[in-house]
């Protein structure tokens, strides 16, 4: 998988720690991608602090002895209350943010030799004692970020903001423990405390080829906020899974929550898209179509909100975007089985708000009879004939139908059998639709 957009897209990678295609109105559907979900493990390889901490540093406070997990999580020193076991053992090494750090994730994880299994407990421990010992030099290190993300290399940016990003961190893994364990209210909190107080921590993402890339805590736990509160679900931040909430969010009447879903795929997605736009000279043929995954989604996630920017008068320039910059992105319609164009569909969207027509779910039968409407007037929204509304009408029906027609015309050898006009079942759909009504259209032209 190629690498994302970092400032936006990397921040994607840390939510998928913890977790565990949506048909449209009329004829509009998804795309769909298949590429293998990304987990982000850990933070290795990057500057760190001296692991002697200097006498005289006040925010370095003396470890107390925690060989007891137990102990330390009821508060107290007495170790000879309790007896200890190897499972109860606690690493704190040389007590540097970096060691506390991979602690706390190894353990919230598991899948290593010392945690083979996930162990919120110790991962507590590690984090209140990262907290404890480095919680006052973050906050000194949020105030040196002067307003704004520090810029740099890895290594520069975590050897002089060292223990605002691993103190953020550690806020972040409180809030996905409190999470996964259904306390609600403690993981808002956790995650708050990072939006409020460590608003400009990074964190460290490693691509496939094994090199280190910064990403933003802050944009994570927001996102973590809009699930636990509002009742959000980008699951694993993939383009077809955020793509489908979008369609859902829309075809429910919720643009709110659409409109976010689809920012998101735009912001982690949108280079990616223009790449594979590069790539072609013409649509992708069939059956390749999935391998251009982020042009097909983002060219949708523009054309979804040019669709809700209908009523504002703002949805030109969304369907200009679709038309300019993704004219080959291709959408998949589950109920059709197949893709429609989605730069077709915004360019008829376009001529929809220049001519004032009206092509409403783009379906073949709304498309003939308004075809045949502004043929024949007499309706009241066309009193008299309209033949340039007409053609553009049948231009739209022919452009996306006329596959369709041809295939269903090869595949007769005689007219179908139909029931009687009142006699058909619920869902009944003409055999041969698209080609009755593309043959029409051709006969209004003539």
């Amino acid at each position: 998988m190629k690498l994302k957009q970092l400032t936006a897209k990397l921040l994607a990678f840390i939510l998928l720690l913890s977790v565990s295609y949506s048909t449209t109105e009329g004829r509009f559907g998804t795309s769909r991608r298949n590429e293998d979900s990304i987990i982000s493990r850990g933070y290795e390889n990057r500057m760190q602090p001296p692991s002697v901490a200097p006498e005289n540093e006040p925010s370095m406070k003396k470890p107390k002895d925690l060989s007891n997990p137990e102990l330390w999580l009821n508060g107290t020193d007495n170790i000879s209350q309790a007896e200890t076991t190897e499972e109860d053992v606690i690493d704190f090494g040389d007590h540097t943010s970096e060691h506390l750090i991979a602690q706390a994730w190894d353990s919230f994880n598991g899948e290593t030799e010392q945690y083979p299994e996930p162990n919120y407990e110790h991962a507590q421990v590690y984090i209140n004692e990262l907290i404890d010992i480095y919680e006052d030099d973050a906050l000194q290190q949020q105030q040196n970020t002067s307003g704004e993300y520090p810029e740099g290399t890895v290594e520069e940016v975590y050897g002089e903001f060292w223990a605002l990003n691993d103190v953020a961190t550690a806020y972040f893994i409180l809030g996905e423990i409190a999470r996964n364990e259904g306390n609600n209210e403690e993981a808002l909190e956790h995650y708050q405390t990072i939006v409020d107080n460590y608003q400009f921590a990074q964190s460290v993402y490693q691509d496939d080829d094994g090199v280190d890339h910064l990403y933003k805590i802050d944009a994570a736990a927001r996102d973590r906020i809009l699930e636990v509160r509002d009742g959000f679900d980008f699951d694993d931040y993939s383009s077809e899974h955020l793509i489908e909430k979008a369609w859902e969010s829309f075809n429910n009447g919720n643009h709110e929550h659409a409109r976010i879903y689809l920012d998101k795929i735009i912001e982690m997605y949108e280079e990616d898209a223009l790449s594979q736009q590069d790539s072609l000279d013409d649509y992708a043929p069939e059956g390749d179509e999935h391998d251009y995954w982020a042009l097909n989604d983002v060219g949708t996630a523009y054309f979804i909100l040019g669709e809700m920017a209908l009523d504002e008068n703002t949805a030109e320039g969304y369907y200009r975007t679709v038309v300019d910059n993704f004219g080959y992105a291709q959408a998949w319609d589950e109920e059709e089985g197949a893709f429609w164009k989605v730069s077709k569909a915004a360019s008829g969207r376009l001529v929809e708000i220049s001519e004032e027509v009206d092509f409403g779910d783009y379906s073949s039968e709304h498309l003939i009879a308004q075809a045949w409407d502004s043929f024949n007037g007499e309706t009241e929204q066309y009193p008299e004939p309209n033949y340039e509304h007409a053609q553009v009408y049948i231009n739209e029906l022919i452009d996306m139908y006329e596959e369709t027609a041809h295939r269903q015309q090869a595949e007769l050898s005689d007219l179908p059998s139909l029931p009687l006009p009142g006699e058909e079942e619920d869902g009944f759909e003409h055999p041969a639709w698209a080609l009755n009504d593309v043959a029409t259209a051709y006969l209004i032209l003539g």
